[in-house]
């Protein structure tokens, strides 16, 4: 067994060891668990039935993505409603360093640093955060899954393969339909700049080297490779609109109204430094050293628009 896969299968075996035991802690205690849960036992007990009449005098659940809670309904079937809570959780933990690790051999190349990286998404401040203090499962899931989406979008505008764009266009109606907001995200960054590196990639084979792509070549790529994205931009948003109807439609019906709502993300976090502590510093962690390596590595001609959506 390769190195690499040593490496993958040790962040694995760390991050179900660490963060699967610390769930049995946490997860009942984070902000939205429960309330996840709540909406996974109105699909486990009246599944096609739109309106949820226990709480709020009645309120539909076609105001959030089903998938996460229909997960966790299934899987009360097996075990009851707290069994699929935390396999759907442990589902996204490995989702996550499975497409952390996608990802990083995505952008290097490098099966061993692709490996680092998953170790390195094991201990994320961000996940750990997110997972063990929010309980934002259907976040979770929807990046992970948005993760793993990404090589197989870049595969599709580099070879043109049916079936890459086929798999690309799938995992997205799973992240959609995880999570709405998190396809708006990942948009802006990381598919438009995975878009861009891979019109670089393709302009870097018609060159010596890096310094010889200029604005021409990198343009003759981007027209080579134009179908191929526009196709994936349609498929994808057709299937951002289909696979969430219901939400759409709730959303035109009943209008989300700007109600100031008190929220410690909303905080100047120059004078309440707790909020800036729990929604700046912490999600942030070591990557706050490390800022200007990736400023410096992110604007180099391949990850250049990796660079733009970063600033």
């Amino acid at each position: 067994m390769k190195q690499t896969n040593l490496l993958l299968l040790l962040a694995l075996v760390i991050g179900l060891g660490f963060h699967g035991s610390a769930l049995f802690f946490t997860l009942e205690s984070t902000y939205d668990a429960l309330i996840h849960l709540f909406f996974a036992d109105h699909y486990a007990t009246k599944w096609w039935e739109p309106w949820e009449y226990r709480w709020y005098t009645g309120f539909t659940v076609m105001g959030y993505p089903p998938l996460a809670h229909q997960m966790m309904a299934l899987f009360s079937f097996l075990g009851g409603l707290k069994f699929g809570l935390y396999s759907v959780a442990l589902a996204g933990i490995v989702l996550f360093i499975t497409g952390a690790y996608r990802f990083g051999l995505l952008l290097t190349g490098n099966r061993r640093i692709a490996g680092y990286t998953a170790l390195l998404a094991v201990g994320s401040s961000t996940f750990i955060e997110t997972l063990h203090v929010f309980g934002q499962l259907p976040s979770i899931i929807g990046l992970s899954v948005l993760l793993h989406a990404l090589p197989e979008i870049y595969e599709w505008i580099r070879t043109g393969r049916a079936v890459k764009l086929l798999m690309a266009l799938s995992l997205i109606a799973v992240t959609v339909t995880s999570h709405h907001v998190t396809p708006i995200f990942g948009m802006v960054f990381f598919i438009f700049p995975l878009i861009g590196m891979a019109i670089m990639d393709d302009a870097r084979e018609g060159v010596e080297n890096a310094k010889q792509i200029t604005f021409k070549v990198f343009l003759s790529s981007f027209r080579k490779l134009f179908w191929r994205i526009v196709s994936f931009g349609m498929g994808s948003l057709a299937l951002i609109i289909v696979c969430i109807l219901p939400y759409w439609i709730n959303s035109k019906q009943n209008p989300i109204t700007q109600v100031p709502i008190p929220h410690g993300s909303r905080d100047n976090f120059l004078e309440v430094t707790s909020s800036g502590l729990v929604f700046f510093l912490i999600p942030w962690g070591i990557l706050l050293f490390l800022l200007p390596y990736i400023y410096y590595r992110f604007y180099s001609k391949r990850y250049l628009f990796f660079g733009i959506s970063f600033s």
